[in-house]
């Protein structure tokens, strides 16, 4: 290392030896035309060449033929004149004239005046022709001087590596100085790498040094368990300077120097992709949403695990519908990857994939109304936060902030209200629908239950536990409410049924005095209003599943927002149906019982008859 050190060092002596001995010391770039021209000219030592020597002299004493020249016009006509030296007229004459003197003598030519008359530039024929020797001299110099400087370059190119290599070791120096300095603060830290990206109050690093307040620090979080972020919030919110601060951090992280933050964790990345920008290309004959798609279309060629992929405001140069049609499937793609998406957007739809994707997560860069109650004026306070932004037509406010006519901005405010309001009905119609299609499962399953002699309340229990949520309260409470109102209504039937069998048994025992064949009457009697019972139960249930349809069809042609009072209706009917054949089933049984009873007393009564009958005769 030394001795390859010691070699440079011997090549820069080399070079400068040649520099020094060809160019003055004093020789260095100065403004002005006529100060540049003189340095030129003698920028290169004595004694060099020879006729760059006779050339530099003639030039010098054409110079001073001209000072003398004005020196002795100045005395002739009394006038305080100066030599002026452009590129436009080379040497010439100025004067700074008097209030009232308007005429000068006819020896000045090329006379020009400025707007206040107060200064007069002129020349003369005489010094028009020392400008063409001192032009040709000066041709001369520059002619002599360029070949003597191409024979220095040409003895130093062979020691132009070092040359490349000294730059090289200046720039990096440089570099090391800048990252110490800035590492020296106090408020940065130094980084540590891992799985997975954990930055506690991490600042824009640009900001953090030329911003006149101190800008506002945000965590960034983000794992293989969470490695998609969709960042929403109004505009001027901050949402492109933090994916710009994301990936200086990381840039920062990986060169070795400390970053802005209170505490830093990065994963190694081998790659950052960042689709930043609203341009189109006039070269590649590109719009902005073609040169959107093929950068897009290359990282997700190229993108691999370890990469960091920054997205901000994909598609917004074509039709939102088609915009967010493939924002939605180029989130998918990402999605299926392993690297880091940082993804901003305006398309609230795509904050839906949260719903879907386990990996997914919803950040917004908070904005607050300064009146929330009627939602006017906005505060942005530039701090990430977790969710889906609230601020509603953020676009109308910040155009009536950059002084748009007020005219304008509320004729879109209204448009803007009567769009969300359409969009508002289709979304209720579809989330009914929606819930609808949710109870009407619901409901078949429990008549499959009760269809196969299944229903039960801890049957039902377990088929409502997954839409537990749906309604928003419980829906076991209402039913186990239904089944206590059933049983009460269950038990009314019952004495009311008894009441009936008991007027019926009386009757019957009043006719059973006129013979068998009464009796015989009476008991189909008693039989077919228990078959008639029995098909009023059955015409029930059929009502009940009747008026099942007819009020799913009601459900659909109404649009009415269903929350959980059809759901409990539903299952209040199909348990009392499920209760009532129970009970049904078991009236018969009781009342199949009672008449056998009956029965057997009337044929007690008849033979009891028939002996007194005998007896009497």
């Amino acid at each position: 290392m030394l001795t390859r050190l010691f070699s440079f060092l011997l090549r820069f002596k080399s070079i400068l030896s040649l520099i020094e001995a060809t160019i003055r010391s004093d020789a260095a770039p100065l403004k002005g035309y006529a100060l540049s021209q003189v340095q030129r000219c003698f920028a290169i030592k004595e004694n060099i060449n020879s006729l760059l020597d006779v050339a530099r002299t003639v030039y010098s004493e054409i110079v001073d033929d001209i000072y003398n020249k004005v020196r002795e016009m100045s005395q002739q006509y009394d006038l305080p004149l100066r030599v002026s030296n452009s590129a436009t007229r080379a040497f010439h004459l100025s004067l700074h004239c008097k209030p009232n003197q308007t005429e000068l003598d006819p020896i000045f030519i090329n006379i020009s005046w400025n707007k206040t008359r107060t200064m007069v530039t002129m020349t003369t024929e005489e010094i028009i022709f020392m400008n063409q020797r001192i032009r040709a001299a000066l041709d001369e110099v520059h002619s002599m001087t360029n070949l003597i400087i191409r024979d220095l370059l040409k003895k130093a190119h062979q020691h132009m590596a070092c040359i490349y290599k000294l730059c090289e070791d200046i720039a990096e120096l440089d570099l090391i100085l800048s990252l110490a300095q800035v590492s020296s603060s106090n408020n940065y830290v130094l980084p540590s790498f891992g799985s997975k990206m954990n930055v506690k109050d991490s600042r824009h690093p640009l900001l953090d040094c030329i911003s006149p307040n101190a800008p506002v620090s945000n965590d960034i979080v983000c794992s293989r368990w969470k490695n998609f972020h969709i960042i929403t919030g109004p505009n001027m919110s901050g949402k492109s300077i933090f994916i710009k601060q994301v990936a200086l951090l990381q840039i920062m992280a990986q060169v070795g120097c400390y970053v802005p933050a209170s505490k830093a964790e990065f994963r190694l990345t081998d790659h950052i992709y960042t689709r930043i920008g609203f341009n189109d290309s006039i070269e590649c004959n590109a719009s902005t949403l073609a040169m959107e798609m093929k950068e897009i279309a290359q990282i997700v060629q190229f993108v691999s695990a370890s990469s960091l992929i920054l997205v901000d405001e994909l598609c917004r140069g074509t039709a939102i519908d088609e915009g967010t049609s493939l924002a939605w499937a180029i989130c998918e793609s990402l999605i299926q990857t392993k690297a880091f998406v940082f993804f901003t957007t305006h398309f609230l739809l795509l904050t839906q994939l949260e719903q879907l994707y386990s990996n997914v997560t919803n950040h917004h860069l908070e904005a607050k109304y300064k009146n929330p109650e009627e939602k006017t004026g906005v505060i942005y306070t530039h701090k990430l936060v977790v969710g889906v932004t609230n601020i509603e037509h953020y676009g109308l406010k910040l155009a009536d902030k950059t002084g748009l006519p007020s005219s304008i901005v509320e004729e879109a405010r209204d448009l803007a209200a009567r769009l969300l309001r359409d969009k508002q009905v289709n979304m209720d119609r579809d989330w009914t629908n929606r819930i609808d299609q949710t109870n009407i499962d619901l409901v078949h399953k429990l008549v499959d239950h009760y269809e196969s002699g299944t229903l039960s309340i801890e049957t039902a229990r377990n088929i409502l536990e997954p839409w537990q949520e749906i309604n928003g309260h419980n829906i076991m409470d209402n039913i186990e409410d239904g089944v206590d109102t059933i049983q009460d209504n269950v038990i009314d039937e019952e004495i009311h049924s008894a009441s009936n069998s008991r007027d019926q048994e009386i009757y019957g025992n009043i006719e059973n005095t006129e013979g068998n064949n009464v009796i015989e009457v009476e008991i189909h009697r008693n039989e077919r209003n228990i078959i008639d019972q029995e098909m009023h139960s059955i015409s029930n249930i059929d009502n009940t599943e009747d008026n099942v349809d007819t009020m799913q069809d009601d459900v659909f042609d109404e649009e009415i927002h269903i929350e959980g009072n059809s759901l409990n209706q539903e299952i209040n009917r199909h348990i009392m149906d499920n209760i009532d054949t129970n009970q049904d089933e078991e009236i018969r049984g009781n009342k199949g019982y009672s008449i056998d009873q009956e029965m057997h007393g009337h044929m007690e009564n008849i033979e009891e008859n028939s002996e007194g009958n005998q007896s009497s005769y």
